[in-house]
């Protein structure tokens, strides 16, 4: 039993060695503690490998999602583990229901909110403390779930050993490593519930599709760490040449609008114009004191398809360009591209359009062209000259907006009553962001009403209102 427990601790030394702490003297090391059994053993350990010379600090947030009894406890848990073990320890606890209101109205994923809300802390904490590295206490596990995860969303990408000074000793141990070197120990620790509940992507994965892979397709979570890092390897041969490249646009950032010389990116190579726009984007949207936007958070904003149908336009003949998405605003004529980021207040995300007459416009990537047609506005959505979807609106007439999903909205079902715009996502099973599903409401009248919800751009249904002639 000792011997399995030296063992553990040698893994998460020569994981701190890994993350880039080349000496154990003298540190002040941050440790986020939740109460489960990765960050319990992960605090454990730490206790056990550092010196006496450093300082050890835990860190502890209640985001007061879950019920209290549990949140709560899981707070103490770790307050009583850590005097027991002479640590210091801070806790925060976030306002009871805080970040679920600001989920609601913002339509925002409360995972990604508690997680940015707790980084915040963190941060502070390290700040405050003047930490020299804060730990993390995501195992092995949790990086195949991850590239799994990341694989389905359509990249490749894991947890990141170091990231500034934010560190992971853990990642090459596995959960059942961790649970057994607290059990020989007699170490108890907290069990989040939420863990189990398999609507989340995360848990899916965990609880049904790594079971199957373990049992029908042998070797495959070796397969897939061979994946991650050719696909590292190759990450930073790319990154080298996009930095590169990006000297050779002649990027100007200015106040407002930044732009770059449109021949010089035509004759990059595509996979570098991607990262290049990426690049520009995230400079941009940095500089007109938007929110973070490195290009890895960046990309989440706007989609891949986006950005390389973006690249494709601007690497085209034609001689005058425009294309919006999520706040975003790119003209380009023969000789520039120049970029545009809208300062959106912090309830506002998506897209808004007002339609006049017929138009022709860009959204995603579609080219989208609203025409008349008697008593009627017809939209087309198409891809290079190929026709896609239709949307007819009988009975229709300018101004119309076509925009993203607001909070609060509504919008009449057969009966004539209004409906909520969000029960007919969820009812329609879209779990993907609401901002996406384009909206169009009639500016006309004074009630100015939704009259259309094309969903069929995404995959879904569409709801269209029959108005009277």
């Amino acid at each position: 039993m000792e011997q399995l427990v030296k063992k553990f601790e040698e893994s998460v030394r020569q994981g701190l060695i890994k993350a880039g702490v080349s000496s154990f003297e003298n540190l002040v090391i941050g440790a986020a503690v939740s109460g489960g059994a990765d960050s319990i053993a992960m605090l454990t350990s730490l206790k056990n490998i550092l010196p006496q010379s450093c300082k050890l600090i835990a860190v502890t947030v209640n985001h007061n999602i879950r019920p209290k009894e549990e949140s709560v406890r899981d707070a103490e848990y770790v307050q009583e583990y850590c005097k027991a073990l002479n640590i210091k320890c801070i806790r925060e606890d976030i306002v009871p229901g805080k970040l679920k209101e600001k989920a609601k109205s913002q339509n925002l994923s409360l995972e990604a909110l508690a997680r940015d809300e707790r980084y915040k802390i963190f941060n502070k904490v390290i700040n405050n403390e003047n930490i020299s590295y804060f730990c993390l206490a995501h195992n092995k596990n949790d990086r195949i779930e991850t590239l799994l995860m990341h694989f389905l969303q359509g990249s490749i990408s894991s947890i990141p050993e170091k990231r500034e000074k934010f560190i992971r000793p853990l990642l090459n141990i596995e959960r059942s490593q961790i649970e057994e070197y607290l059990k020989i120990q007699n170490i108890s620790y907290r069990t989040d519930l939420t863990n189990f509940d398999t609507t989340i992507l995360r848990n899916k994965i965990r609880h049904n599709i790594i079971p199957f892979l373990d049992s029908e397709v042998k070797g495959w979570s070796k397969a897939v760490l061979n994946l991650e890092l050719k696909n590292s390897l190759d990450e930073d041969l790319l990154k080298k040449l996009s930095d590169e490249a990006f000297t050779k646009i002649e990027f100007n950032l200015s106040s407002d609008t930044s732009s770059f010389k449109r021949n010089c990116f035509s004759a990059l190579e595509e996979s570098i114009k991607i990262r290049v726009l990426y690049k520009a984007l995230s400079e941009n949207s940095k500089n007109n004191n938007l929110q973070k936007n490195e290009p890895a958070e960046l990309s989440k904003r706007v989609p891949f398809r986006n950005i390389y149908f973006l690249s494709k336009e601007l690497s085209s003949e034609k001689e005058k360009i425009q294309w919006e998405s999520e706040g975003i605003t790119i003209k380009a004529d023969k000789g520039n591209v120049y970029i545009t980021s809208k300062k959106n207040k912090a309830t506002e995300t998506g897209f808004y359009y007002i339609i006049e007459c017929e138009k022709k416009f860009i959204f995603e990537s579609y080219n989208v062209n609203c025409k008349k047609k008697e008593n009627s506005i017809i939209f087309t959505a198409s891809i290079e000259e190929r026709e896609i979807k239709t949307l007819e609106l009988k009975n229709t007439s300018f101004p119309i907006a076509f925009r993203s999903f607001q909070c609060g909205d509504t919008i009449k079902d057969a009966f004539g009553k209004n409906i909520s715009v969000r029960k007919i996502f969820s009812n329609w099973k879209y779990n993907n962001n609401c901002n996406t599903i384009p909206c169009i409401q009639s500016l006309g009248t004074e009630e100015q009403p939704l009259i259309a919800l094309w969903g069929e751009l995404r995959g879904t249904k569409n709801w269209i209102i029959k108005t009277e002639a």
